[in-house]
């Protein structure tokens, strides 16, 4: 095994710890409520799912973008080809 690949897996173990703490420390029950609905969740279950909701709805913004220059670059490669 690689030194590299120690790293990596070290890496993720103390990531893990660190999620582990999270959820430790934010076990409160909080409710959320959106115009008529309502839920009772652990905090750190609502804290990432906001997170993890803002990052997809962000990617999914940047995804066109992400698409357009794609096909810009394409373009200009098929360009230089010929």
């Amino acid at each position: 095994m690689t030194t590299f690949k120690r790293f990596l897996i070290i890496l993720n173990v103390l990531f893990l710890i660190l999620i582990a703490i999270f959820f430790t420390q934010n076990s409160e029950i909080v409710s959320v409520t959106f115009l008529f609905w309502q839920y009772e969740s652990a905090q750190s279950i609502v804290l990432l799912s906001t997170f993890f909701t803002g990052a997809i709805i962000s990617l999914l913004f940047i995804l066109p973008f992400v698409i357009k220059g794609n096909k810009k670059t394409d373009k200009t490669a098929d360009k230089e080809a010929e």
